[in-house]
């Protein structure tokens, strides 16, 4: 048999190179220790880069509370911003009742920002305030409602405020941003109503009291896009000074709105 029926002649073992007997012998044992060291990096920065994908998706979550006297707008706010309906009559609303809102918004920086609201409403009459005053911890923003024609829904808004920072003062980093908002701007041109409280005395307790002025609406009349744009307003104002803090999970207690057994959060948006 030649050379030529196994494929390499002759020339060809010449021209191979000759193992040199310096050169280091591989060692397997190192090999598998580099290997295993790279994979070790590469699962490292995996999980950081999904925990910090997960980190960045993650929405900012606020508690909203609607405060007020009794009779002055709250519970149709509320169901006007969960449901788009406007009801002329609403039982009171006795211990409370919430819903969560999703909502997407954009800030100074242009940079889009989602929020998980937990929107909680509040009974006004003086034998729940004990009840109301409890659901002001871990709250980052309360909206403040009075009745533009009720001289005495505004005079109470300054007990209104002492009672939220009287609670949260006993608590360590907490901060709660006030929105004023004078509602049944609708009735003030009927015959037999009047207003009896100015936009500019609303805007002199704002200063005087650190609030942030709302402006004065009917629930009655607003849109239901356009009570969700409000809304969204609102909770940008609250963002832009507070930022982004974390909702403290609370207990919810059997005080819950007889309306209703128990209180489920539901997405509306």
């Amino acid at each position: 048999m030649g050379s030529g029926d196994w494929g390499l002649g002759i020339g060809d073992w010449a021209q191979s190179p000759i193992p040199n007997p310096q050169s280091p012998i591989p060692n397997p044992q190192l090999s598998i220790f580099i290997l295993l060291k790279k994979l070790k990096f590469l699962i490292i920065n995996l999980i950081k880069n999904k925990m910090k994908k997960k980190e960045i998706s993650q929405p900012i979550s606020y508690k909203i509370i609607l405060i007020g006297n009794s009779s002055i707008g709250k519970t149709s706010f509320f169901k006007k911003l969960s449901t788009g309906e406007f009801h002329e009559k609403n039982i009171s609303t006795i211990g409370l009742d919430m819903r969560t809102f999703d909502i997407d918004i954009i800030n100074d920086k242009k940079e889009k920002k989602s929020f998980n609201i937990k929107l909680f409403d509040t009974a006004g009459q003086e034998r729940f305030r004990s009840i109301t005053t409890y659901y002001y911890k871990g709250s980052q923003g309360a909206l403040l409602i009075y009745d533009i024609l009720d001289r005495s829904t505004f005079d109470s808004v300054s007990w209104w405020v002492n009672s939220i920072n009287e609670t949260l003062n006993n608590i360590n980093n907490s901060k709660c941003v006030i929105i004023l908002i004078g509602n049944k701007s609708d009735l003030i041109n009927m015959v037999d109503r009047k207003r009896e409280v100015t936009e500019e005395e609303a805007k002199i307790v704002c200063e005087k009291l650190n609030l942030i002025w709302g402006g004065e609406i009917s629930i009655k009349n607003i849109g239901y896009e356009e009570l969700r744009n409000l809304f969204q307003s609102y909770v940008k104002q609250i963002y832009d000074i507070i930022g982004e803090i974390k909702v403290q999970k609370q207990k919810v207690t059997k005080i819950e709105n007889y309306r209703q057994r128990r209180i489920v959060p539901k997405k509306i948006c």
